[in-house]
């Protein structure tokens, strides 16, 4: 978790917030994908992009969460969304 890595969304990516929620294309597969609330929070956040421990410390201050599950939770949503293609980790 103390990777020094950030978290960026690709370029070949739009969204739009639609009903208190996002969906997001990406448009090289031309899959779309709606985020649940964590997910969308994350997703917004990495507009600019940022590690994994800023992602969790941002994280447990607006949700009630304990650091671990925070951890596991954000990690595991951003494996799921470098997997699809919509975010790219940056550095080493």
């Amino acid at each position: 978790m103390d990777s020094p890595k950030l978290i960026g969304r690709t370029d070949q990516t739009v969204e739009q917030v639609v009903d208190n929620g996002i969906v997001a294309l990406q448009l090289e597969s031309g899959k779309c994908y709606g985020f649940n609330n964590s997910a969308a929070r994350i997703w917004s956040l990495i507009e600019q992009p940022k590690s994994k421990q800023q992602l969790c410390d941002i994280l447990q201050d607006e949700f009630s969460v304990d650091a671990a599950t925070c951890r596991a939770d954000v990690e595991k949503t951003l494996n799921q969304l470098r997997d699809e293609g919509l975010i790219e980790f940056i550095g080493s």
